[in-house]
């Protein structure tokens, strides 16, 4: 039994996995609604979009907290791409490509020409272990604000992904509701880069959601089911890192990525099984 808990021994592990009990939930919800409305492509460009904000933070000299300088720049980030999406005659998958792709160049070059890009190379894979009491408190304060605005929102954006026109019958604008979606989305990417990364970012909003939509029945059950990979696939990617020494934000990410293949599996047998049973 000391064996199993001695992974939460260390007063650091203790901070990580406070951590990913506020942020695994977050990433769970907003990940269902970004699966649901097939918006993977826009939360990837809002990392990319976090890592330019902290290459221009340095290259506009702001003295401010990398947390805050992110979470400015990741919303305002949000809200051009949100305008130029409803306002372009380009398609979505290609305004948001072409916004992605500056970002991350954008980022590349200017910290290279300051030469500081190894002082910031930890936001590509992030690492969760660096979190302090602090950014615990940053979290716990986002979480509730999360859990507030996402339980409000959220049957306004699935009215919306159904039919807009319908939302609109209904009073629901349905501009204004993808925008307070992609605000959520840039606050929590702008307060996860330094912890999960920019190149694994993505994979933690998309994995557990893609493994609750093959299982679940109902809209609830999506939702709750993708919280619980989430979570799960956090805690027990953070002790599987602790007795391997690996990257903890990989291991939580290929803990989601089981357990999505494991559903992918489980629906294909069950699928073959009543086919062969209907023959």
């Amino acid at each position: 039994m000391n064996v199993l808990i001695q992974w939460l021994e260390p007063a650091f592990m203790q901070r990580a996995l406070m951590a990913i009990l506020l942020a695994a939930p977050m990433f769970g919800l907003l990940g269902s609604t970004v699966v649901a409305s097939r918006m993977a492509f826009f939360s990837d460009a809002l990392g990319h979009g976090a890592f330019a904000a902290l290459a221009f933070s340095l290259l506009l000299g702001l003295h401010i907290p990398v947390p805050v300088a992110t979470l400015i720049f990741s919303v305002v980030f949000a809200l051009i791409i949100s305008f130029v999406r409803q306002s372009s005659r380009a398609s979505s998958d290609t305004v948001i490509g072409v916004f992605a792709s500056l970002s991350a160049a954008s980022g590349l070059l200017i910290l290279s020409y300051f030469g500081n890009f190894s002082r910031y190379a930890h936001a590509l894979t992030g690492d969760i272990l660096t979190i302090s009491y602090a950014d615990i408190y940053a979290l716990a304060v986002l979480f509730v604000v999360v859990l507030f605005v996402w339980g409000h929102q959220v049957n306004r954006n699935f009215l919306v992904q159904i039919d807009e026109g319908l939302a609109s019958s209904y009073g629901i604008n349905p501009f204004v509701s993808g925008l307070i979606f992609a605000l959520l989305l840039a606050s929590l990417v702008a307060f996860a880069i330094n912890w999960v990364g920019v190149l694994l970012l993505n994979a933690m909003l998309i994995l557990p959601a893609a493994a609750s939509r093959i299982l679940s029945r109902n809209l609830r059950m999506y939702h709750w089911l993708s919280v619980v990979f989430a979570t799960s696939g956090g805690i027990l990617g953070l002790m599987i890192s602790y007795y391997a020494n690996l990257n903890t934000t990989a291991g939580i990410i290929m803990v989601c990525g089981i357990f999505y293949l494991l559903a992918l599996i489980y629906s294909t047998i069950v699928s073959r099984l009543n086919k062969a049973s209907f023959h």
